[in-house]
């Protein structure tokens, strides 16, 4: 009682201010995090009562996905298929025990930029294709003075766009990304067919095909295989 006694008494004085929110207000707030990280957010929700931060996370489902940096390596399918398919099927018992998938693939635009990932020490921002001339990783000034002769001399590209894969389970409205791959936009049909067939040779070799579904179809932005 005196807790919510003080919350209006907060109201009153201005210090607190109650409001709803709706769908509208999670995609700005999320737009907003997203693009400019912690501190946009809470200057804005102290300005102009925009969600906190507590509120976005008790409301949304953040999707932790591990990007590719270097060439394309069956590692980076195992810890995104862990992480955000397998770890959502254990902790949603009203999923459906089994049914087939679709494999989703789409590009998405990307600022043509060399960053530093501090997380892992490394540069990202380079296509999957041709980094495998270079050690993303920064461990000394040489390192850096290294990658940036290669992306000069047109050894290493800087990516164009983002590959990404999804799954999507038939019966479910989610999707599930399990691959980000930079690229340059220089693949071939050949490379492409090898990111498919490697896409679907580990989903098949994975306990998650016991665990969600075989695979199905694949689908693109062009055609259905």
């Amino acid at each position: 009682v005196h807790a919510v006694v003080n919350k209006l008494e907060d109201a009153l004085k201005g210090v607190y201010h109650p409001g709803g929110y709706n769908a509208d207000n999670l995609d700005i707030a999320t737009l907003i995090f997203r693009l400019e990280g912690h501190q946009l957010p809470f200057a804005l929700n102290q300005k102009l009562f925009l969600l906190s931060l507590c509120t976005l996370r008790a409301k949304s489902t953040f999707t932790s996905l591990v990007l590719t940096i270097g060439p394309i390596r069956n590692n980076q399918f195992d810890q995104n298929i862990q992480t955000i398919v397998l770890d959502t099927h254990t902790a949603s018992p009203s999923k459906l025990p089994l049914h087939g998938i679709s494999f989703t693939i789409d590009e998405i635009a990307l600022e043509e930029m060399a960053m530093h990932f501090s997380k892992y020490n490394k540069v990202r921002g380079l296509c999957w294709k041709h980094s495998h001339i270079i050690n993303p990783i920064l461990c000394t000034y040489d390192s850096a003075v290294s990658i940036a002769q290669k992306i000069h001399n047109g050894k290493v590209h800087l990516s164009k766009e983002l590959t990404v894969i999804c799954v999507s389970c038939f019966g479910e409205d989610e999707i599930y990304p399990i691959l980000a791959a930079p690229t340059c936009k220089v693949e071939g049909a050949s490379d492409m067919e090898c990111i498919l067939v490697q896409t679907i040779e580990y989903w098949n070799a994975s306990d998650v095909t016991a665990s969600v579904g075989p695979v199905w179809l694949f689908e693109t932005d062009i055609s259905i295989y």
